[in-house]
């Protein structure tokens, strides 16, 4: 897709003629488009960002690799021991680690036998990677599948995948494997150590939850470009929750040695930044689970993370941020610092750069969260006309916390971002009080995605859409309020709204997600005249009366679902 090729390949691509990188892993929906050119261009594109084949690549299947039962698929990459297992699953070995790659797809489009098939395979290799010499050599266990087994974003399910759980997540722990990798869902999360719902965080050292970890770590990392768009969140916040966002990104893992590793984030939509990083340590090669072996419980201790240098990967992508950045006018500078100070910026869990002087896009001390890249996917165009400034604030989750009335009123500050804010995203955090109807929030003529969750019903915030809605926020797409308390009915200005996606995208671009609230009144029949891709409505004190069916692909409208009506030909 073009976001793939604008957002992914540059950063990448970059990497790997820079020989930042050792090999890459794709954990599922390679193939995507069984259509012939699609396929090829990937292929194409694989090719080039392996050297030719100087880089190894490694995959696991997904579902969108499943078209003709997976003959696509097992055509296009020949992993080892793929005349045993059609490339569903293999392992290799490299440097301190053993990589495992397996398929969640083989319970959603194989047989019963399969299934056996590969769960005997898998026990097999862990027990041959658990022995005393084997993890003596390769401490490090990391394993790569489809569909996440956490995740707050799986379907309305924060239970994740039912097999990646019941059938995989025992054996993980058993065998005391370190680190998991997922995708299927197009976002990215980070858990903190969990073996059945449970948070199992190290702890001989406060403070340091991923040293000496007592379960496996899940990094969700399903977003680095994709034809779909970024998903939109479904559910509150959970105890194993450590980080999540919409950027898009990839992540980067560098096992330093036998007592460490580092993983981190590069997001592609906030011009190569880094939005999320961790050390993982241990002291012994396998810290919990059967591993079956006393030995495992001995080894050097780890060292501390100031030892390490900055992974070479990282370094390359920062010559990005020096080509894309632009100098961020002095009244946006101002009016971040006051974002800020509001929101108690000396305890965010992340505030890199906040504190320096300097350009909040530049790439000595670039403030995190912050961008001046145009901000595009798949079922976004980018700008008709050039942005100075200020492009997103992406600060989920970040322990953001005070009254954004003040911030957000008529006059404000925030008035001279929004010219150039394409996306602001200030969910999971604990924010309070009101955004009126004349906030400048809503006459931002470039802003197409507001991302305003809350992330349990205790920090919330009240609102009211203003009528002339569609039309101060002619390039909305994305907009996501859940478990808030915004209240009064939708403007029927919402109708005016282009929800045309670009022309690699089919589906129409507007999903909007206003679950749990306090609205009131029916959807206007305006709406009727555009198609949705997502209209999420339940949970609020709407009427039934009138309402009618919306051309939507995906929709929850509580008990009105089966009470609308059609809408006028």
């Amino acid at each position: 897709s073009d976001v793939y090729k604008r957002q992914l390949l540059p950063y990448l691509g970059e990497e790997a003629a820079a020989g930042a990188v050792d090999v890459i892993v794709l954990f599922g929906d390679m193939v995507y488009w069984p259509d012939g050119e699609s396929e090829n261009s990937f292929m194409r594109d694989v090719q080039r960002l392996s050297g030719n084949g100087s880089v190894p690549f490694h995959v696991s299947p997904g579902n969108g690799d499943s078209g003709a039962n997976f003959s696509i698929y097992r055509n296009d990459f020949w992993m080892p021991g793929a005349a045993e297992s059609d490339s569903l699953w293999h392992s290799f070995d490299i440097g301190p680690a053993h990589i495992i790659g397996i398929s969640t797809e083989v319970y959603y489009y194989q047989s019963e036998v399969v299934q056996q098939n590969q769960m005997a395979w898998l026990k097999a290799d862990l027990l041959a990677a658990t022995t005393p010499e084997a993890r003596a050599a390769r401490p490090w266990i990391i394993v790569h599948y489809h569909r996440p087994g956490y995740s707050t974003n799986y379907a309305g399910n924060v239970d994740g995948d039912p097999h990646a759980r019941a059938d995989f997540e025992p054996l993980m722990y058993k065998y005391g494997v370190d680190l998991i990798f997922e995708g299927h869902v197009h976002s990215q999360e980070r858990s903190w150590p969990v073996y059945n719902g449970t948070v199992m965080n190290g702890t001989d050292t406060p403070g340091r939850p991923y040293h000496n970890p007592r379960a496996p770590v899940h990094v969700v990392s399903g977003n680095p470009s994709n034809a779909e768009g970024a998903s939109v969140r479904h559910e509150p916040l959970q105890d194993w929750v450590a980080w999540r966002s919409l950027a898009y990104g990839y992540s980067h893992l560098d096992v330093v040695n036998a007592t460490a590793l580092h993983v981190d984030v590069l997001s592609t939509n906030l011009g190569g930044a880094v939005v999320d990083e961790f050390w993982m340590t241990k002291d012994q090669a396998c810290g919990f689970g059967d591993c079956g072996h006393p030995s495992h419980q001995q080894g050097a201790r780890s060292q501390v993370r100031g030892e390490f240098p900055r992974p070479l990967a990282v370094a390359v992508s920062q010559r990005w941020r020096l080509e894309q950045s632009v100098a961020v006018p002095q009244d946006q500078v101002a009016a971040l610092w006051e974002m800020f100070v509001s929101f108690g910026g000396e305890e965010w869990t992340r505030r890199d750069g906040w504190a320096q002087e300097g350009d909040p896009c530049g790439v000595d001390h670039p403030w995190y969260g912050v961008s001046c890249v145009p901000q595009t996917d798949a079922s976004i165009p980018p700008p008709t006309h050039n942005l100075t400034g200020i492009s997103a604030i992406q600060l989920p989750n970040n322990n953001l916390r005070g009254d954004l009335t003040a911030l957000l009123a008529k006059n404000s500050s925030l008035s001279v971002l929004m010219p150039s804010l394409q996306l602001l995203d200030l969910s999971d955090n604990h924010l309070t009080g009101e955004i009126r109807p004349d906030s400048p929030i809503w006459s931002g003529a470039s802003l197409h995605s507001l991302y305003l969750d809350s992330p349990s019903n205790a920090s919330r915030i009240r609102g009211h859409f203003p009528l002339e809605m569609g039309y101060s926020l002619p390039s909305l797409k994305h907009l996501s309020l859940q478990r808030q308390l915004f209240m009064g009915e939708l403007p029927a200005s919402l109708g005016s709204l282009d929800c045309r996606a670009t022309t690699t995208h089919t589906e129409s671009a507007c999903l909007f997600w206003i679950q749990d609230n306090v609205m009131t009144g029916t959807v206007p029949e305006t709406m009727c005249g555009r198609e949705w891709n997502e209209v999420y409505l339940a949970g609020n004190n709407m009427s039934c009366d009138d309402w009618p069916c919306l051309h939507v692909a995906y929709s929850n409208y509580g008990p009105c679902t089966t009470k609308c009506t059609p809408c006028p030909t």
